[in-house]
């Protein structure tokens, strides 16, 4: 027993591997492009451990976790991918909104999960920005408040169907593209034609195009409100896009 002791291995002591080249714009770098090369969702401790060649608990040292890298991710990605709204100038509702989900398509074609991460972080100062963007924009536009949340649903559902179909056809020629549109309700993209016939034709020419087409049906859904004074009831016509009743209560 007491020579099985002596072979024993020596407990490591001191700083885990790898922690003396470590510092957390190091680990915020590598979690930034382990994001662009996987996705955001898939950036962990692990992960950007194997990335450096240091063990987890090099990091530990650095950050408290997966939580604390995914804040310091999003921070940065606002920083560096998101034109804020600059209400000096963008007065108008409809120009807020183009602004908002121009800066949501871009996020969402860079990092398509990016708003799992979102729920994780709803109270981040930058996600909550973004959200109260949204819905000033709703408000400026004349949309009742009782009818924010559902409008950004039918937006938000709208611009994570153009980067699916964007990534679906991404290697495809733009006759394919227009293939898979018609696949989908023609009516909530009828603009395909003006895209395709832009120079050069990108997606975000195409997803511009397909904008315009929702804001201006949020536009009719609103005179519609007006028309029929349902404004203070938050109750609207269902034909202008569809709404679910039971989605359609604060």
């Amino acid at each position: 027993m007491a020579e099985e002791g002596q072979h024993r291995p020596a407990r490591r002591r001191g700083r885990p591997r790898g922690d003396d080249r470590l510092s957390r714009e190091i680990i915020l770098k590598t979690a930034v492009d382990l994001a662009l090369a996987t996705s955001v969702d898939r950036v962990s401790v692990r992960g950007i451990a194997a990335q450096l060649g240091v063990s987890a608990m090099a990091i530990y040292n650095h950050v408290a976790g997966k939580a604390e890298i995914e804040r310091h991710l999003l921070a940065h990605l606002f920083r560096t991918e998101v034109q804020w709204v600059d209400f000096d100038r963008q007065i108008e509702g409809p120009d807020i909104l183009r602004t908002v989900f121009r800066n949501l398509f871009n996020l969402t074609l860079k990092y398509p999960d990016i708003f799992l991460v979102f729920t994780h972080h709803s109270t981040m100062a930058e996600v909550l920005r973004f959200q109260e963007e949204m819905y000033e924009g709703f408000r400026r536009s004349g949309l009742p408040y009782p009818l924010h949340r559902v409008w950004a649903r039918i937006f938000g559902n709208f611009v994570n169907g153009s980067v699916a179909l964007h990534n679906v056809a991404m290697d495809a020629a733009w006759d394919r593209m227009e293939s898979a549109y018609l696949q989908l309700d023609r009516r909530l993209y009828p603009n395909l034609a003006i895209a395709r016939a832009s120079t050069p034709a990108t997606p975000l020419a195409l997803f511009d195009a397909e904008l315009e087409t929702m804001i201006h049906s949020l536009q009719l859904f609103i005179r519609e409100l007006d028309d029929k004074g349902q404004n203070d009831k938050g109750q609207g016509a269902p034909n202008l896009p569809p709404v679910r009743a039971d989605i359609a209560k604060p």
